[in-house]
Formats: structure tokens, C-alpha cells, sequence
């Protein structure tokens, strides 16, 4: 085999390695945002009067484990850091005394549950 044979082999076979490492590095990259952007807490819903309001976001830390029958098969965490909580403009207003329901749509209880009340100033 002549020498121009072989480079021209060594050029396709460097050129379809090329290829295959640049569609891997575009699929890694594409899949990525989607898996943290399904990673995070869902919203509650406050129920007061009648009225709903669904809860902003703020900072946070969330972890879901895979389970099955109990048992942790594998566990995903991911944190991330908001300037301020991006709530509904509208307030929910409501008259004093008042009975709030919040609705927290998890699969398990959250370890712990930090409530804050803003009351406007008059």
C-alpha cells in the first residue's frame, strides 16, 4: 500500500474520531441544564380565604434519592443560590384572625420547615 493510501486512511479514521468526541461533547453539554433545571423543589401553594398563591423560590439545597421497597439506590444533589424569592406581585390579602393551608406537594417530609410572614406597613 502506498503512502498516500495510508495518509488518506489515518485522515478518515482521525476525521469520524473527531466527529464522534465533537457529538459527544454537544449531547453532554445539551443534557446537562435539562437534569439541574428538573432538580429543584417544587412549589407550595397558600391557600387562605379561598384565594391561592403559589409560593417563589429562593436559595436552596435539594436532594431526591431513586428508591425502591426503602431502599436508597442512588441520590442527586444539586444547591443553588437566587438573589432574593421571586413571588406573585398581588398579595393575597385576607382579614385578621385568618387560617392559612400550606400545601408543600413532596414525596417525603422536608427535614425542616422555615415559615416567614411579611405584613405590609400601613
Amino acid at each position: 500500500m502506498n503512502s498516500k493510501i495510508k495518509f488518506a486512511i489515518i485522515g478518515l479514521i482521525l476525521s469520524v474520531l473527531l466527529a464522534i468526541l465533537i457529538l459527544v461533547i454537544i449531547n453532554f453539554s445539551s443534557t446537562q441544564p435539562r437534569q439541574m433545571e428538573i432538580l429543584k423543589p417544587p412549589p407550595a401553594l397558600l391557600k387562605v380565604d379561598g384565594k391561592e398563591q403559589v409560593s417563589g423560590i429562593g436559595s436552596y439545597c435539594w436532594n431526591e434519592a431513586d428508591r425502591v421497597l426503602g431502599i436508597t439506590m442512588s441520590s442527586t444533589s444539586i444547591c443553588a443560590d437566587y438573589e432574593g424569592i421571586h413571588t406573585p406581585i398581588e398579595p393575597l390579602p385576607t382579614s385578621s384572625p385568618f387560617t392559612a393551608h400550606l400545601i408543600l406537594p413532596l414525596k417525603e417530609p422536608p427535614e425542616n420547615k422555615p415559615f416567614t410572614l411579611s405584613l405590609p406597613f400601613l
